[in-house]
């Protein structure tokens, strides 16, 4: 009896020999043909190979492991998480096992969206709650700075709590205002 592989691969990028992403393909040489051609659901792949291309450049194939097809999921975990473990710049949006499936978990918003407002953020499209993740974290990067330097200014070193309440509860408004209009 024929035994069936799938591949787990990397791509890595020629002009510093990193792996940048892992992923798992019965036929890896056709899956970097897709990569190269059409995807849209891990905008940091996208816009890496965007700007290898601009580059006129395009990841190598690094063929990681070849397993039975029945146990791919545990080496494709299994590689991602070596390469989170041994540094690699990884794009990876998932811990891996997942076949493919690109549906974005938005569980962490839970801490900035008003429960009265959940069902209405989980209807919004794709783009709509990026947008929002977007603009939440923006407002509080933007206010996590003057926050902080008044903070230091003020000699109060230790105020790590006080801090990360104020950057949430700033979250939670830019959220909340944008799930109330619809997300737009």
């Amino acid at each position: 009896m024929r035994v069936r592989l799938a591949y787990i691969y990397g791509l890595k990028d020629p002009r510093d020999g990193q792996i940048y992403y892992v992923g798992k393909s019965n036929h890896p040489e056709k899956r970097k043909k897709e990569h190269l051609e059409n995807e849209t659901c891990n905008a940091h792949r996208v816009e890496w190979i965007q700007d290898l291309g601009q580059c006129g450049l395009e990841p190598e194939l690094v063929i990681l492991e070849k397993v039975e097809r029945e146990n791919w999921q545990e080496a494709e975990i299994y590689w991602i998480a070596r390469g989170y473990e041994e540094g690699w710049p990884l794009i990876n949006v998932h811990k891996g096992g997942g076949g493919g499936v690109c549906k974005p978990n938005y569980d962490f918003m839970r801490s900035y969206i008003r429960p009265d407002l959940w069902e209405r953020f989980e209807a919004l499209s794709i783009k709509q709650k990026d947008q929002i993740c977007f603009e939440t974290a923006l407002a509080m990067m933007e206010s996590y700075s003057p926050f902080l330097d008044q903070k230091i200014k003020q000699r109060q070193y230790a105020m790590h709590s006080l801090i990360k309440d104020e950057l949430v509860f700033i979250g939670q408004q830019v959220a909340t205002e944008a799930v109330a209009l619809g997300g737009t």
